[in-house]
Parts: structure tokens; sequence; C-alpha cells
């Protein structure tokens, strides 16, 4: 088994159960140095005195095609492997990055609204994931990825990001 770490819409247990049936959530854990960003769909991206949040899973080699397939592996998201100390072994994490080629654009209220849920389902900080929208609002560019996925009309804004009492409080 190898261990894959969610971010986006994968962190929905939902939704990853459906795109890998044999994937089984194992435990969550915050990265040093990493921040999540918004280019249209997620992104971690390296920055130093950042935190970002993952949910790590189990998973096959079924499960990894599945995912090289629904991230559009690798023109639109390469793999990138970190290590961390779980459950007292260092080991390694396949995650997915965006190619550079893309810049910060908000998210659809569709595709928000499943990566919201996936950061109930596991415990996420929802500061993280405020911060994000926040910053996605504020550095909006017409050169995000524009996902056939997460097609929708309607993008978070900020007045959507203040009525989400919850999300914050």
């Amino acid at each position: 088994m190898k261990l894959y770490g969610a971010y986006g819409s994968n962190l929905n247990i939902k939704q990853m159960q459906k795109r890998c049936p044999r994937a089984y959530p194992i435990c969550s854990l915050y990265l040093d140095d990493y921040r999540l960003v918004f280019k249209g769909v997620a992104d971690l991206e390296k920055k130093r005195g950042s935190i970002s949040f993952i949910g790590v899973y189990d998973i096959t080699n079924l499960c990894e095609k599945s995912l090289d397939n629904y991230e559009e592996y690798p023109d639109i998201y390469n793999k990138t492997i970190i290590k961390k100390n779980i459950e007292g072994r260092n080991r390694e994490i396949l995650i997915y990055t965006m190619n550079k080629k893309y810049k910060y654009a908000v998210p659809t209220l569709k595709y928000f609204s499943v990566i919201e849920k996936g950061f109930k389902n596991w415990g996420g900080s929802k500061k993280l994931l405020r911060d994000a929208c926040s910053h996605s609002i504020s550095n909006h560019t017409n050169d995000g990825y524009k996902s056939v996925n997460w097609k929708d009309s309607k993008y978070i804004n900020i007045k959507f990001i203040r009525n989400r009492i919850n999300l914050f409080s």
C-alpha cells in the first residue's frame, strides 16, 4: 500500500470512496512550510512559515491510476513525495501539486462545498480554509484552471465568506 495526502476535493471521504473504493482513511496531519491555495481548484504550494492540512489515505496501485486520471497527471498536476512521521515511522506520502502555469483564482461554490465537507470529515482547521479563500479572492486572476468536473456559474466571494459563520467559528 502507498500513502496519499488529500487536501482538496479528495478530502471529502464520500467523494474519495467513489473515485477509489479501496482507499482507506488513516489519519490527518498538518504540513509545515506548505499552504493551501486556490487556482480555480486546490493546490498546495511551498511557503516558509505556512501550515496546511491533509487527510492521509492508504491507496492501491489502482487507486493511484484513478487519481492520476482525475488529477490529469502530468498535464495539470505533478506528483510530489513528502516524508512525515506517522505512528513512529518515517513514511512517504504522495501529493499532487499543480503545474506552475496556473495562477490564483477563486473556486466555484460547488467545488468549495465539497472541500468544506472534507475539512469537516477530517477535522481540519477552518482558519486554514478561510485563509485560502481570502487569498484566492484577493489575488484572483483569469488564469486559474477551469475544471470540467467542477463547472458552476457561482464562485466564492467575500460576501459568501462572511456569511459562512460556521466555517469561521
